[in-house]
């Protein structure tokens, strides 16, 4: 749920007009993992700090310029050259004789896994992924809100089977309250001015 979360809801969510951020919270984040095996570093007089190098070398962060369109800026940025677990097993870590040693030969296992938790997020008893989305400071709030709710509703389709998105703090029923006591206090206002 959380990589859907990631890389779905929230690079949709993104495109909304006055919406300057998407913090997630909750479900499981994942990262690539590499197990060490003390054995196979020996016999391939590899170290530690050689797989960490050849792990950063070939996994640099690139970036960009920017695309400015509806007065925000789009910032271009790959994260990453590595794709898959294949692509981290044939990082190569150096060369011996002309043959290179790679990290699937030096390492025991390659595998998915996922940060260490310190909550959960739950709803109804079940685990669930939350999403807060922040507002550009200064833009309508009742506009922005329109439109990610019409936004939440074509991501939707877009999601597997069994899995949906539900507000559980929307700030519309504020600002409608908030209007509507402003209005009512106005009007008795006016009323206490006008009638003597």
């Amino acid at each position: 749920m959380r990589t859907i979360q990631d890389w779905i809801v929230r690079r949709q969510l993104a495109l909304v007009e006055g919406v300057v951020g998407i913090n997630a919270f909750g479900g499981k984040i994942k990262q690539y993992e590499i197990a060490i095996n003390p054995e196979n570093l020996n016999a391939n007089n590899v170290s530690i700090s050689e797989i960490f190098d050849a792990l950063r070398r070939n996994n640099n962060n690139t970036g960009g310029a920017y695309i400015e369109k509806n007065n925000m800026a789009n910032f271009i940025r790959v994260e990453g050259l590595v794709r898959s677990l294949d692509d981290i097993g044939n990082i190569a870590i150096k060369d011996v004789n002309g043959i290179p040693v790679l990290i699937r030969d030096a390492v025991e296992k390659i595998h998915f896994g996922h940060q260490v938790r310190y909550g959960a997020f739950t709803q109804d008893g079940r685990e669930a992924v939350g999403g807060m989305i922040l507002m550009l400071r200064g833009a309508n709030s009742n506009a922005v809100i329109q439109n990610v709710q019409k936004r939440i509703a074509e991501v939707q389709k877009s999601l597997p089977e069994g899995l949906e998105i539900r507000p559980f703090l929307d700030r519309s029923a504020l600002i409608e309250r908030t209007t509507s006591t402003v209005r009512e206090n106005l009007t008795e206002g006016a009323l206490v001015v006008i009638l003597p």
